[in-house]
């Protein structure tokens, strides 16, 4: 801008200039002109007054009219490059705004990543969560029975299904156990038909499904290896 205006202010000057001597050689010129004799005053009609003043003011027209015409253009010129710098300005702004949606992108990502991250704590903590230590064995009524006990880490439990994998030799004696608060304990057993012992290399897979107060469930599966057990899987994981 300060560029543009200098620009107008230079060709402003020239052309004041240019007008204070054409004027001052033409109304100093006819003097020296008569004085010499090459020409002489006499009296002329309006139209030749209009054709004097035509023809001396003519070319200051001209010039200026030519020196309009480079104005004009330098002032072209200047929006041409207004409209350039603020076209890269704009590029540059769709630039940063595109880096701020990329930015706001990962943090809305981090965001839920946080929230379903605090969301599974939340029902982690709300869920029951169960350990099973072996008691010992003992035969009853001709059949050997193996206690566990079932204690209750986590969150209070609406009820309780014990499910063990189908195998002839073994059973479970409970499969449902009702309200089990926190830190509550309770004994479960598993019976072999045949009053034997378990084979060293017999392994069972016990399952069992709780609920807490909202009706959400948590499976957990324990492998009976030797008599003892050993947690192998939780859905929803204990976080």
């Amino acid at each position: 801008m300060r560029t543009s205006e200098n620009s107008n202010r230079n060709l402003s000057r020239i052309g004041l200039k240019a007008t204070w001597i054409y004027l001052f050689l033409l109304f100093s010129g006819i003097p020296i002109a008569v004085w010499f004799g090459a020409t002489r005053l006499e009296p002329m009609s309006l139209n030749e007054i209009g054709d004097f003043f035509a023809g001396a003011f003519g070319p200051l027209a001209i010039f200026w009219l030519v020196l309009g015409f480079f104005q004009q253009g330098k002032e072209l010129q200047n929006s041409v490059d207004a409209l350039k710098l603020q076209a890269k300005e704009l590029k540059n702004s769709v630039q940063q705004q595109k880096a701020m949606v990329g930015i706001t992108e990962k943090q809305l990502e981090l965001d839920i990543d946080v929230r379903k991250e605090q969301t599974n704590v939340s029902i982690s903590n709300s869920l029951p969560f169960f350990q099973i230590h072996a008691t010992g064995s003992r035969s009853s009524g001709g059949a050997m029975r193996y206690s566990f006990t079932v204690k209750n880490v986590g969150a209070a439990s609406l009820e309780v299904k014990l499910s063990l994998e189908e195998n002839d030799d073994v059973t479970l004696g409970t499969q449902h156990l009702a309200y089990i608060d926190k830190l509550q304990e309770h004994e479960i057993a598993i019976l072999n038909k045949e009053g034997k012992r378990l084979e060293p290399n017999s392994e069972y897979s016990l399952s069992l499904t709780s609920k807490n107060i909202r009706g959400q469930t948590r499976t957990q599966i324990f492998l009976i290896r030797n008599g003892l057990p050993i947690l192998t899987s939780t859905v929803p994981e204990n976080l």
